[in-house]
């Protein structure tokens, strides 16, 4: 039976090495090694996303995700990282 899943996978910072890698968490689990300087502006982010998003042929018939959104997407990232409101060692938001 087809199913329509999408994974994504993500770690905490304190997984991450003094060299601004994912170690063994991600590596083992999906055979990848992401690097976690971010990048310094919107445009690059989603040239980033775009590149490293693994969606297969069917799927992009059927999931359309506007331009919009995608912006918006990376925008909640960026004002995530410099919030005060999140713990920068595990991610978490303190309310």
């Amino acid at each position: 039976m087809p199913l329509d899943i999408l994974f994504v996978f993500t770690a905490n910072p304190e997984d991450y090495t003094n060299r601004g890698a994912i170690v063994t968490p991600l590596k083992d689990r999906i055979e990848s090694q992401i690097i976690t300087h971010y990048p310094k502006n919107i445009e690059n982010s989603l040239l980033i996303t775009e590149q490293e998003a693994r969606v297969h042929d069917e799927q992009k018939d059927k999931v359309i995700m506007p331009a919009l959104v995608k912006r918006l997407v990376e925008q909640v990232a960026f004002e995530a990282r410099n919030s005060e409101l999140v713990d920068k060692k595990v991610g978490c938001l303190h309310v």
